[in-house]
């Protein structure tokens, strides 16, 4: 029997199965679908040990306005997480996606199981699925 696969290679696939999300604590729990697990990812530079009292810090949500290649418009929002790895929940429409801040040579960046979202200053580059968005956040 094979040991199971590391936390890296597996957390991209898991991705797609997560259906639902909460705070608790200071954590930010991810729920996969079917039972099948939960994240738990803590905020940036404490650790397991931290008082509970300190939460999770979030930006947003920032709210943008898109324009996808043919021209149609879309809205997009975006809630950004002080975990380790810093996670962005993406809402457009009725799914939510979430991704994990990558390398990138200026901006943040952010992949997950069909998107990606590039912001900076204000102006982000969205891949969601096949769709390309350039979209700028509301003022």
């Amino acid at each position: 029997m094979c040991p199971p696969a590391p936390l890296n290679d597996r957390m991209p696939e898991d991705l797609a199965l997560v259906r639902s999300y909460t705070l608790k604590d200071g954590h930010l729990f991810l729920e996969l679908m079917a039972d099948a697990g939960i994240y738990e990812l803590e905020p940036s530079g404490g650790s397991k040990s931290a008082a509970p009292s300190s939460p999770v810090s979030s930006k947003g949500p920032v709210e943008f306005e898109c324009t996808n290649i043919d021209g149609s418009k879309a809205t997009l929002t975006a809630t950004f997480y002080g975990t380790r790895p810093a996670t962005v929940l993406i809402e457009r429409g009725n799914q939510v996606r979430p991704a994990f801040q990558v390398r990138s040579g200026s901006g943040a960046k952010y992949e997950g199981h069909d998107l990606m979202f590039w912001d900076a200053h204000g102006e982000a580059i969205v891949k969601w699925g096949d769709v390309e968005l350039e979209c700028k956040a509301r003022r």
